[in-house]
């Protein structure tokens, strides 16, 4: 029988409590549980672009691992969403999830889907904060608004444009970003 917590569960803990346990989905609206599985549904399409964007030969061995990095995030990510959302939470197995052939064969395939993936996730982060009515969930989906625009950030910079991106970020509904999401959903 084991007697302690790995470091991801630990975490996992830890985030569930910082978002006040496994309350917060009782608690949440049906409203702002509809926002929260977009963004947990828009996670898993970022996690699977980012896994099979590390392995893609058009990168080198620095930007791979920079994917990597990013990889872990959009799980992290994906983890305190579905922590908030509970035993409904969207799974990667509910999805078909694919990228158009050829999209990780190209440098410049490669960096404008997944700008389109991560600019997308930003206004969708930004379209939950403005609409869920739970302070602490409005708050969760501040953060990974900020965490995805330093991911489109780094994806602009190495496409060769602005690295400071729109000043203003557009704003998605869930229709629009269900729209954006749903080609790569299968």
């Amino acid at each position: 029988m084991r007697t302690g917590l790995t470091r991801r569960e630990l975490a996992f803990s830890a985030a569930l409590l910082a978002l006040g346990g496994a309350g917060v989905a009782r608690a949440a609206s049906e409203e702002d549980l509809a926002w929260l599985r977009l963004s947990a549904s828009a996670e898993l399409v970022a996690t699977a672009f980012c896994a099979a964007a590390r392995r893609a030969l058009v990168l080198s061995r620095g930007e791979r691992r920079r994917f990597r990095e990013a990889l872990a995030a959009d799980r992290r990510h994906y983890d305190l969403l579905a922590g908030a959302i509970g035993a409904d939470a969207p799974r990667e197995s509910d999805f078909s999830i694919g990228f158009r052939g050829r999209t990780f064969e190209s440098r410049a395939r490669l960096l404008t889907v997944g700008a389109h993936v991560k600019r997308t996730l930003v206004g969708l982060n930004l379209g939950a904060t403005e609409g869920v009515s739970d302070p602490a969930l409005r708050a969760l989906t501040a953060r990974i608004a900020a965490s995805e625009a330093a991911h489109l950030s780094y994806l602009s910079s190495l496409a060769g444009g602005a690295v400071l991106g729109a000043a203003m970020p557009r704003v998605l509904g869930v229709e629009e970003a269900t729209k954006e999401l749903a080609p790569f959903w299968g």
